[in-house]
């Protein structure tokens, strides 16, 4: 089953998929609206294991439902950008799962000036525990405009405390 969602400025669709034989039966749905700065997306896959002799669904609906096993995933992203001197983006990803903790997020941006070649952040959050949190950068900057000679930076840094992983990079050239 296909849905159109669509409006004059924005671009969607809603979907459903049902798959059904002798021993599982398998949902997918999802949908995405897309417009010229941000895309949303969410897909759902839920599927059980029938027992032998379970063919009637409106004997077994509730019975099915309890089983259900699933995973959800959600992919977001957005154009953040204010000027034509710059590009800034970001990006979500989630994962939802009834045995995680918690959800699991890697969540990134991208930001380019002038002066800032490249900028890059990413968070993963995936535990309750925050020394399993992870947060990852690297920077790129031209300074030549602002020294008056060619000058570039760079600028690296990592954190992890559950791997004991502490990163940190500066250096110019």
């Amino acid at each position: 089953e296909f849905k159109n969602t669509s409006s004059s400025d924005e671009e969607g669709q809603v979907l459903k998929f049902e798959l059904l034989y002798p021993s599982r039966k398998i949902i997918v749905g999802g949908n995405y609206s897309f417009k010229s700065d941000s895309l949303d997306t969410d897909l759902m896959i839920k599927w059980n294991k029938r027992e032998e002799g379970e063919n009637s669904q409106e004997e077994n609906s509730s019975r099915e439902e309890e089983e259900f096993k699933s995973i959800n995933g959600v992919f977001q992203w957005k154009d953040l950008t204010e000027s034509s001197n710059d590009n800034h983006q970001s990006v979500l990803l989630a994962l939802k799962h009834p045995k995680f903790e918690k959800d699991v997020t890697l969540t990134g941006s991208y930001y380019k000036d002038k002066i800032t070649l490249s900028k890059v952040e990413i968070d993963v959050d995936y535990t309750q525990e925050e020394e399993h949190h992870a947060k990852f950068s690297a920077e790129i900057k031209d300074l030549s405009q602002v020294v008056g000679y060619k000058n570039y930076s760079v600028h690296v840094k990592g954190k992890h405390e559950a791997s004991s992983l502490d990163l940190f990079f500066d250096g110019s050239i």
